[in-house]
């Protein structure tokens, strides 16, 4: 595999307000950037990564989402690994747009690591709980390679576990992961993802993490994974080739404490990319 990785700002949280979340993720991408200067290490990443800015935003989300998603396409034209850090997670509907529009024939494949299902379909305003109820409707991808890595069974309304089930949307829980290996049953779920898959996008909402570790997020988790699980299971990503595009949503440096979460968010990515081009 080439060594071309790029990094693209989304930086947005609209449609958090939208859903009335809290407010910040907007300033996530420069948080990231400010940590991820931070780190040294035995591998030259930082030369490996290269900064295409922020998105231009349009007055519009579903504009902006457009622009986002072109950007990332003529991204995946010239590098053969992406990171996307927003901003709010509708963003990742952005995310799997740009990589159809870069691979129109292709069959892509999402893994969500994350607590909510973010299936709300837009009624009618854009909400950061809707890019993959928009991904499927609009046929990005089909609803069974579309897996939920995390999913709470507190923090979703009957009408999303419905719609999921209806669908055939694959759904790991929190609760089921209590009682096995969290890292080896993402790999488990990752290789079996990927074998019906040409490419798979990986989605990381922070808000999968436990508040202790990521307390700069939209929607704080009191149950969720750790940060060496989530660090163990990018590893996990960045072996596996089919997984060109990393996604790392709601970053809300407004709430976070000692830069915690920005921390955390870009070192998720740098063992990630360590992984890739290095073991």
């Amino acid at each position: 595999m080439n060594k071309r990785v790029a990094l693209l700002g989304m930086a947005d949280d609209r449609a958090v307000g939208n859903n009335r979340g809290r407010i910040g993720a907007a300033e996530g991408p420069s948080a990231f950037r400010k940590a991820w200067e931070r780190w040294k290490g035995r591998y030259a990443l930082k030369g490996l990564l290269e900064d295409h800015g922020n998105v231009e935003l349009a007055d519009r989300i579903d504009e902006s989402h457009r622009k986002a998603a072109a950007a990332l396409a003529a991204i995946h034209r010239f590098h053969d690994t992406s990171i996307v850090v927003g901003g709010g997670h509708d963003y990742a509907y952005a995310q799997l747009l740009g990589i159809r529009e870069r691979f129109p024939s292709a069959s892509l494949a999402c893994l969500n690591i994350d607590p909510h299902f973010d299936l709300r379909k837009p009624n009618p305003l854009i909400l950061s709980g809707s890019p993959f109820y928009m991904a499927i409707d609009e046929g990005l991808i089909k609803a069974q390679n579309l897996l939920e890595f995390g999913i709470g069974e507190h923090c979703n309304g009957a009408e999303l576990w419905d719609f999921a089930l209806k669908e055939g949307v694959g759904i790991v829980t929190m609760n089921s992961l209590e009682a096995l290996d969290k890292v080896k049953a993402f790999a488990a779920s990752l290789r079996d993802l990927s074998a019906r898959a040409d490419y798979v996008v990986l989605s990381f909402d922070l808000d999968s993490v436990q508040e202790a570790f990521a307390p700069g997020v939209s929607a704080p988790a009191a149950f969720g994974f750790s940060a060496s699980e989530i660090f163990a299971m990018m590893r996990v990503a960045g072996l596996n080739e089919k997984v060109i595009s990393l996604g790392i949503y709601e970053l809300n440096p407004r709430f976070d404490i000692d830069n915690r979460t920005a921390r955390l968010a870009s070192l998720a990515a740098w063992q990630f990319l360590q992984s890739r081009y290095f073991e």
